[in-house]
């Protein structure tokens, strides 16, 4: 009968250590979509604004957006996401949004050709001034967004880019 009782026990035990730690599984693959969504906004924004700048008033002609699309897909075999329209997505997502660097605290960072993006998520700059750098104009910028009450970055971080389209 007592080893009846342990086996009980061990059970119940088993069972709440497995509803601990699946919790803790589905809280950390919830967070860890949450940055991923974060870091691709902010490489479509950064994507967008260069497409922006450089198709509408730069010098591109009709097709380059294809053009750079079909290119793209030539030198990264399986990537997916940046057909010619998803690239006009993200210049209409860039362009929708661009206000919001000059109303909130955020900033554009350089991306190196072989650096990795970053995005800022969960913390408030210590100014809370305006931090755009002068960049080149052939670098892709990237978005930058920090905790501010002016501008709700959780929210805007939670939306994927399809729904932002949505929306535009």
């Amino acid at each position: 009968m007592e080893e009846q009782n342990t086996s009980k026990v061990l059970t119940q035990e088993l069972q709440s250590a497995v509803k601990t730690i699946k919790a803790a599984i589905l809280q950390s693959q919830a967070r860890a979509a949450q940055i991923i969504n974060g870091e691709q906004l902010s490489l479509y924004y950064g994507i967008g604004r260069y497409i922006s700048d450089h198709s509408r008033e730069g010098y591109w002609g009709t097709g380059a957006i294809a053009r750079i699309s079909k290119q793209l897909k030539s030198e990264l075999p399986g990537l997916k996401g940046f057909s010619e329209e998803n690239i006009k997505l993200m210049r209409r997502f860039y362009e929708t949004w661009k206000d919001i660097e000059a109303k909130s605290v955020v900033g554009t960072t350089e991306m190196a050709k072989t650096a990795v993006p970053q995005i800022v998520t969960n913390s408030v700059d210590a100014s809370t001034e305006l931090q755009i750098r002068d960049v080149d104009p052939d670098s892709v910028c990237q978005l930058q967004l920090t905790s501010d009450d002016r501008f709700p970055i959780t929210a805007f971080l939670n939306i994927s880019f399809s729904h932002h389209m949505a929306i535009c």
